[in-house]
């Protein structure tokens, strides 16, 4: 009686796309030997690619085959692509098991060799399968570039990161722009490249802003004229807050006063409609000049990076035609890709600056008119970049009533067309005319205008 091993291979793509079953296989196999009267000495399975023969039971199999010698004719498959799916492999492993006295037979394509053309079909056997691979890998990178290029992402990209696509034959590589959600904005992103390329440096900001003193660092003292700052002190009613001078003066008061005393003097503060008409007028004018050179800017640098791709197409097209050495191509190549990133930085800072009119129309027509609510509205450093734009220098709260030492110029022409600084939006008025005044607090002299 002829005696075999009988093989079955499956990898896992394999089984969910065409059906294959190792249980399946073997039971073919079984059916063939019962009915040819071959005897079935040892059963080897694989769920790897075949690639190559680098397969755990494979390895166990030849290694079998050279501890029996003798004991075994033949190797049953069901079909070739079962054995390899690699033309070079397969009559590689032919050729050494036929040195090892075994035939290798695929039952469900059978080849008399005795023909001498039947070669032709072994070979085609063995060679369609490493065509399909090769076919569906190619397909299969076709896809995937052709998503990327629409800016999908075919795979997760690491957080922080992005998926580019690299060269691929006479396809340069480039950038585009996905189509999902950017955890951080383009404008961060090229501004965190110029700080690790040197170009930009940081700076620390230590924030001593505290919720309880927004006013600290806006106030002087109209004794000595030093800034004043804040501090709590434990009382019978719990914690109360203060607006002090340093060691050495008196000056102190509490912090609820002076804001509510704020927020009244921010209330009187109005905007006139006919100024507030003609300022706008001229920002429109303005914005509309700004936007009109931006976009000039934003195609001229457009135009540089299609001149750079083009550039890089034709070098790409001299590499691959021998017309250029690999050294100065991937020299070539790099730099204009950096001249790339950087114009693409340029181009999103630009874009980033665009005004947006109407919505600055809106919120700064709001603002101005309703500054009291929105001072109120605001956290702590909006506060105080609402004090700084409002009042350049420092301010002089004394007897309960607000003094400045130089108001806002913009600001003061908006509110009262340069007739001074105040004026209620309401005709009564908080009462405290006097607040608008510029004075001069005791030890110091201030700048008047």
């Amino acid at each position: 009686m002829a005696t075999a091993i009988i093989y079955t291979r499956v990898s896992t793509d394999e089984q969910a796309e065409k059906g294959y079953s190792l249980r399946d296989q073997k039971q073919r196999l079984e059916r063939h030997c019962n009915a040819n009267g071959i005897e079935v000495v040892k059963h080897f399975e694989d769920d790897h690619s075949a690639k190559t023969f680098d397969r755990p039971e494979f390895k166990k199999l030849i290694e079998y085959i050279k501890k029996n010698k003798g004991l075994v004719k033949k190797l049953l498959i069901v079909k070739w692509d079962r054995f390899s799916r690699n033309l070079e492999a397969s009559l590689n492993m032919i050729t050494q098991l036929v040195k090892l006295g075994i035939s290798v037979e695929a039952i469900e394509q059978p080849l008399d060799e005795s023909v001498p053309e039947n070669l032709l079909m072994k070979a085609f056997y063995l060679a369609a399968p490493q065509v399909e691979n090769a076919r569906r890998s190619l397909n299969t990178t076709n896809g995937m570039r052709k998503a990327l290029k629409e800016g999908r992402y075919v795979s997760t990209a690491p957080y922080g990161f992005k998926n580019t696509i690299k060269a691929f034959k006479d396809e340069p590589e480039e950038i585009v722009e996905g189509i999902h959600q950017p955890i951080v904005s383009e404008e961060l992103f090229y501004d965190v490249q110029n700080v690790l390329d040197g170009k930009k440096k940081t700076k620390t900001k230590y924030s001593l802003v505290n919720d309880e003193y927004p006013m600290r660092g806006h106030l002087i003292c109209p004794r000595c004229g030093k800034t004043l700052t804040g501090s709590s002190a434990l009382g019978n009613g719990g914690k109360y807050y203060y607006y002090h001078c340093t060691k050495g003066c008196k000056e102190r008061h509490k912090s609820d006063v002076a804001h509510n005393a704020f927020e009244i003097w921010l209330n009187d503060i109005s905007i006139k409609p006919e100024i507030a008409s003609l300022y706008l007028a001229i920002m429109e004018d303005v914005f509309k000049t700004n936007e009109g050179e931006r976009d000039a800017e934003i195609k001229k640098l457009n135009k540089q990076i299609a001149e750079n791709v083009e550039m890089m197409d034709k070098t790409t097209k001299k590499f691959v035609n021998d017309d250029l050495d690999k050294y100065d191509y991937k020299r070539m190549k790099e730099s204009l890709s950096r001249e790339c990133t950087e114009l693409r930085r340029q181009i999103a800072e630009l874009k980033a600056a665009e005004s947006g009119f109407q919505e600055y129309y809106r919120y700064g027509l709001s603002l101005l008119s309703n500054m009291d609510h929105y001072y109120r509205a605001a956290n702590i450093e909006n506060r105080q970049k609402m004090l700084g734009l409002i009042f350049p220098e420092k301010l002089v709260f004394d007897k309960n009533t607000f003094q400045t030492m130089k108001p806002s110029e913009l600001l003061n022409l908006l509110c009262n067309s340069g007739k001074g600084f105040g004026g209620g939006k309401k005709e009564k008025s908080s009462g405290n005319a006097a607040q608008s005044c510029v004075v001069t607090p005791s030890g110091f002299k201030p700048e008047t205008f």
